[in-house]
């Protein structure tokens, strides 16, 4: 059946350094495996979904709680026919420190995917609500120490990993960052390896055990995070899809909507700032 997107909007909160909104309604979309270089913390608000996260399947509804690390491959679609509402907290290390501090920021991690649990659901929509109102300003520190404690029993703090394999993952986040900083740019296997200093076939292997993606679908996802910002930056779709190396506006479409379940149009629309 011919599905859509539902009511997607991306929501900034100028008052609050490093956090972003997706609050989706009706949301008919299934969405690749991808990953996110920010926290990310959901609630079914409606409906039901199925998260694959990366080998495991998590059947949620509404009043479920999702949660994912920076860097896990997941995909999130509708259980059955019927959309899902859902809000997701996008956040990163700058928000941590503002509460936490910069050593405990870089050690937390998420230590479960997904938990029921009605009290969290009830705070959860408290601090959306107050995050969106006008004197967030007035009350900023209190309403954030209050998410703290709410998210804490759902985390654990973790210290460098020192398994064996730590220089080959750091060779691959090298190669990550190279790869975000120069987006454009369509990188050969062969050049990406070559920076990793591994053969083909195992950067491959090391990059997918590392990301959860592809090297391919890596770079194809950060040209879609790059061009979120230049549609925001109101540069012409043309220009976007020309400056991000896509062959032409209608192949930088379609895999804008395959990895945002959006148009450009669409998406530029469904973006505001509070």
């Amino acid at each position: 059946m011919s599905r859509t997107p539902g009511n997607i909007k991306f929501v900034t909160v100028s008052a609050v350094p490093d956090l972003e909104i997706v609050a989706g309604n009706g949301v008919t979309n299934t969405f690749p495996m991808h990953v996110h270089e920010k926290y990310c913390l959901g609630m079914i608000v409606q409906g039901q979904a199925l998260l694959k996260a990366p080998e495991e399947l998590y059947h949620l509804r509404s009043g479920h709680i999702y949660f994912l690390n920076p860097g896990l491959a997941h995909q999130i679609k509708p259980d059955g026919d019927h959309g899902f509402d859902h809000i997701v907290f996008c956040f990163g290390a700058e928000f941590l420190t503002f509460y936490w501090g910069s050593q405990e920021a870089s050690q937390f991690r998420f230590a479960t995917t997904t938990a029921d649990a009605p009290q969290f659901c009830q705070g959860f929509m408290d601090f959306y609500n107050r995050i969106l109102s006008s004197d967030i300003v007035d009350d900023l520190t209190t309403c954030i120490s209050s998410f703290f404690d709410m998210l804490l029993p759902f985390g654990a703090f973790f210290g460098l990993s020192d398994n064996e394999d730590k220089h080959e993952q750091d060779s691959v986040l090298k190669v990550c960052d190279i790869i975000k900083s120069d987006c454009h740019r369509n990188m050969s296997l062969d050049e990406l390896a070559a920076q990793a200093a591994m053969s083909k076939f195992h950067f491959c292997r090391v990059f997918k055990q590392t990301t959860g993606l592809s090297p391919y679908e890596f770079q194809l996802q950060a040209r879609i995070k790059l061009a979120k910002v230049m549609l925001l930056n109101k540069e012409p779709i043309a220009d976007i899809a020309a400056g991000l190396g896509f062959a032409d506006q209608s192949h930088f479409y379609r895999f804008f909507k395959r990895d945002t379940g959006l148009t450009p149009g669409e998406f530029i629309k469904m973006s505001i700032e509070v």
